[in-house]
């Protein structure tokens, strides 16, 4: 069995055997998410932006040029339809993977080929080998790569007290993958890390981890309510791509400004709707961002008009998500960019018809997502004829409706649609537009305790919205860490 999947990797080409073996290092039964291992590629150099020799670029190259994350979306792809990686979620639109694992034997042998064994013939210049320490936590696996032995990766799970001493001091950690909170003297120690690419844990990042002029990627799940203020100039000189769950970034500019305007940069999300990212948008900053969230509050939509009326320079921006803290809101004074193809709506009491109307006029709109969303009067109308010409998936994620309204000559590209745990939605009230896509519908009934936790939401979100108390209280919790930083 080991023999036939040695042969499996033997005939991989050479730069994907790193990509490949850095998969032991993952725990058992691990479900990975795809963004994140690409971007570890990245960080480890397995995978650098393709060299494109002068006079041989194509039109659609020099519209859209192919990105490192590109390459290792074309080499997952052939780790899977080789079997050597298993599909375990796709996305909610049902288009391309989500997470991925990969079995026993096929773990077994990516630390065998990875040990640092002169039996196993690795000739590969970029081999890792992995190595299990056993004090810390459940699980712990420090990667180091025998063309940079100076370097090494750190993957962490459960209780971490006192990993800083599971690597020698003279290694620079390149990626850094935690699973559960660091403490306060081990969340200290991330300070040091000068040389860090690729960093992703479950609390707050503290804000001296934005001036890591190395950081490429920074994924932190936080507290409700937690926000950093970030300078542009501060670091962030490498920074591809920056995601914040449960909180928001205010970015500040400073005033001498930024020769490269963050030209790197993929993902920024969420980021406040404020006079400060409607500076930076009007001199040409982020220019190949593709996917960008936005908190809108109801201090913000005032001169949400103003602050976005630059948003539709962002020509390669195709992912664009909202989180709608206000009751007061025109999407049609949004200018949405022209190569815009995924919406995500958060947090938005009063959907109507005008609403669905603006965003049915976006030509280039492929996928509709909206979440914890209330429609007015429980109606949802999608629009007149000739609304979301190019749509293919339509998602609605605990959606307060009890009827959808297709009109004729709606949404006929439409492939798939999903409904899930949305009160007072009957299957057999959707439009026979949907019913017709059969096996590409996916229905999900919401249950009693589903639609309590869906109540407590929308009843939260409106009270932030609609009353003076509510909003005083978001804004004084938002505004928690900032004082602590000032």
């Amino acid at each position: 069995m080991m023999e036939r999947l040695k042969l499996s990797y033997d005939d991989l080409s050479e730069q994907m055997k790193p990509c490949f073996l850095y998969l032991g290092a993952f725990p058992e039964d691990e479900e990975i998410l795809v963004r994140d291992l690409i971007c570890m590629w990245i960080a480890e150099e397995f995978i650098k932006k393709p060299k494109i020799q002068a006079g041989r670029r194509s039109k659609k190259e020099a519209r859209s040029p192919i990105e490192p994350e590109d390459i290792g979306e074309q080499y997952l792809k052939e780790l899977v339809d080789r079997n050597l990686v298993q599909v375990a979620s796709r996305r909610s639109d049902g288009q391309g993977v989500k997470t991925v694992k990969i079995h026993d034997s096929i773990r077994e042998l990516c630390i065998l080929v990875s040990d640092d064994n002169p039996d196993n013939n690795n000739k590969s210049n970029k081999a890792c080998s992995l190595f299990f320490p056993d004090n810390i936590g459940w699980y712990a696996c420090l990667l180091t790569r025998r063309d940079q032995p100076s370097t090494c990766s750190l993957f962490l799970c459960g209780d971490v007290k006192g990993w800083p001493h599971s690597f020698p001091e003279v290694c620079q950690v390149i990626v850094l993958y935690v699973k559960r909170n660091l403490s306060g003297k081990n969340n200290e120690y991330l300070n040091k890390l000068k040389s860090i690419r690729f960093l992703k844990m479950d609390n707050g990042a503290p804000h001296w981890l934005f001036n890591l002029q190395s950081l490429q990627t920074l994924h932190v799940v936080s507290n409700m309510g937690d926000e950093n203020k970030v300078s542009v100039d501060d670091g962030l000189k490498q920074l591809r791509h920056l995601r914040r769950r449960s909180t928001v970034i205010r970015l500040l500019e400073d005033a001498k400004g930024v020769e490269d305007k963050m030209q790197n940069v993929q993902t920024l999300s969420y980021v406040h709707a404020d006079s400060q990212i409607g500076s930076l948008l009007n001199k040409g900053y982020f220019a190949n961002l593709r996917t960008l969230g936005l908190l809108i509050t109801e201090e913000g939509v005032q001169l949400m008009e103003e602050n976005l009326r630059s948003l539709d320079r962002l020509s390669k921006l195709h992912k664009l998500k909202l989180q709608l803290v206000t009751t007061r809101i025109s999407l049609g004074r949004i200018p949405f960019p022209s190569n815009l193809t995924k919406i995500y709506l958060n947090w938005f009491i009063g959907l109507k018809y005008e609403h669905m109307s603006v965003l049915g006029g976006i030509p280039t709109l492929e996928i509709l997502k909206l979440e914890l969303v209330d429609c007015s009067k429980r109606t949802l109308h999608c629009g007149s004829a000739g609304s979301f010409p190019r749509l293919k998936v339509f998602i609605m994620l605990h959606v307060y409706v009890a009827r959808v309204i297709l009109e004729p000559g709606t949404m006929l590209e439409l492939e798939r649609a999903v409904f899930y745990n949305c009160p007072g939605l009957k299957f057999n009230c959707l439009p026979e537009r949907i019913l017709e896509l059969g096996s590409n519908l996916h229905f999900v009934k919401f249950n009693d305790e589903e639609e309590r936790r869906s109540k407590r939401k929308r009843m939260m979100i409106k009270m932030m919205k609609t009353t003076m108390w509510g909003r005083m209280m978001m804004t004084t919790t938002m505004k928690k860490s900032r004082r602590i930083y000032q």
